[in-house]
């Protein structure tokens, strides 16, 4: 557990900052989160307020989003992408509507043609 999300827990749970200090954790670190609660804690109950999500929540949000992107079938293809002729991220995928079968070219062209074959 990180040293914040310490903090912000064992706040949670009722300790008092003062102990946190005495503890060994960084005053204003302790003082920063007590006083990020109490906005948190203090907009709750008004409508429309926006209440920050603690950081736990936005790394579990990071996470879920780096898993849906990495479940993409072509997700970082142009990165890995490398050719026996030495290119490297010239890549490109022929693409087909699943609706209507029109088909066309995605992907990353050298500079001087900059353009799908036709």
């Amino acid at each position: 557990m990180k040293t914040r999300e310490h903090v912000e827990y064992l706040l949670k749970q009722g300790k008092k900052p003062k102990e946190l200090v005495e503890l060994g954790f960084p005053k204003a670190l302790v003082t920063r989160i007590r006083r990020q609660l109490s906005e948190n804690k203090a907009s709750e109950g008004k409508v429309g307020s926006k209440v920050r999500p603690s950081p736990s929540d936005l790394i579990a949000r990071v996470e879920a989003l780096e898993a849906s992107i990495a479940a993409i079938p072509l997700s970082g293809l142009k990165q890995r992408f490398k050719c026996d002729c030495g290119a490297s991220g010239l890549v490109a995928v022929n693409i087909k509507c699943t609706k209507c079968s029109k088909e066309a070219w995605w992907g990353w062209w050298p500079k001087e043609t900059d353009s799908p074959p036709e």
